[in-house]
């Protein structure tokens, strides 16, 4: 008799787990049984998370007696392999039917759509993004607010904003590098907040309703047996990603040196096919401009604007919509080795 399903999420302080990353939330939504989620606080100066050892204990149980669903596997394994749930992921994940992964599922399904979790979930579960901009903004007033104390001088009279705060433990507050490393800032300035709550809740959910919708397709379509194949590599590259890999380093510049070149190369070609040697590639608007010059756009953006993702280039003819999709190569391999260069440790082998 096949598990029940359980899809869970994790919210984590960024995507370095080799460098004291961690998830702060996990969130659940059950086949059978209520969804939950376990929050742990986040100290604002060092950015550490101490998660409750009952707390693991009860995920580890559930994760035991149940099929997972992730959006992501390999990123939600390291994240609760950080936090010490690690034993089972190792040894007890390579049951076929032990886990699921809706990532590899979209992509097996349709590899050109998009594939990230909140734009699946609003295109065939019709569940909107109204959570997300509740969070969103609450986390940029957060920032905000602390950048203002960390800019406040001593002396000065506090601004509206800042009366009655603790302004010297908000200067004390270490800021992610991006928005989403301070999802837990919310939580963090009024404990009563519950807008990550419903945010991490309603990922879970996304998650489950649309393995149902892929489990579905891939039946129907014969393509069970790919995605299966997919999936057998979540476990070897997870015992990789923990492990870590051993970075050649001349190797890795010679191949960014490469890439840079190629990249430069597409983004001159670009500039003279549109006769503007300030044409900028990354301008979402200018490459709609240059791509959609005298013809129909195949697709519209939500705000009205020309698409320019590559599922909508790819319907376009002519050169123009084949050279930024070269351009876009070569600026995500730069990108993708640029992370490796920057992510390396040193080895102690």
């Amino acid at each position: 008799m096949p598990q029940p399903l359980l899809a869970l999420d994790t919210e984590t302080t960024g995507i370095d787990f080799w460098n004291y990353h961690a998830p702060f939330a996990v969130s659940i939504c059950q086949e059978y049984g209520d969804p939950k989620i376990w929050e742990w606080p986040v100290d604002p100066s060092t950015r550490t998370v101490v998660s409750s050892l009952k707390d693991q204990r009860e995920i580890q149980t559930l994760l035991n007696t149940h099929t997972v669903v992730f959006h992501n596997a390999v990123f939600d394994l390291q994240a609760l392999a950080s936090i010490d749930v690690s034993t089972f992921l190792l040894l007890g994940f390579r049951e076929p039917s032990g886990y699921e992964d809706v990532l590899l599922a979209a992509h097996v399904c349709r590899n050109i759509d998009s594939h990230k979790l909140k734009e699946l979930a609003l295109l065939y579960l019709n569940m909107g993004e109204l959570d997300e901009q509740d969070l969103l903004k609450e986390v940029y007033k957060g920032r905000d607010l602390v950048n203002r104390a960390k800019r406040y001088k001593l002396g000065q009279k506090a601004p509206p904003t800042l009366q009655g705060q603790d302004i010297g433990w908000l200067r004390s507050f270490k800021l992610g590098q991006s928005i989403k490393e301070d999802y837990w800032i919310p939580k963090a300035l009024n404990p009563a907040s519950v807008t990550l709550r419903d945010y991490a809740l309603n990922d879970a959910e996304r998650t489950l309703n649309l393995w149902y919708m892929y489990r579905q397709v891939m039946e129907r379509e014969g393509l069970t047996a790919q995605y299966r194949e997919q999936l057998s590599l979540v476990p070897v590259i997870l015992e990789m990603e923990l492990r870590g890999i051993r970075l050649l380093e001349a190797p890795l510049e010679e191949q960014l040196f490469l890439y840079r070149a190629k990249r430069g190369e597409a983004e001159d070609t670009l500039k003279a096919m549109s006769h503007d040697p300030n044409f900028n590639v990354r301008s979402h608007r200018q490459v709609g401009r240059f791509i959609y010059e005298g013809i129909q756009p195949p697709l519209i953006t939500s705000t009205g604007q020309p698409c320019t993702s590559n599922e909508a280039l790819q319907q376009v003819p002519g050169e123009k919509a084949k050279m930024i999709m070269q351009y876009r190569k070569f600026e995500k391999a730069v990108s993708y080795l640029e992370s490796y260069r920057n992510a390396a440790v040193e080895s102690s082998e």
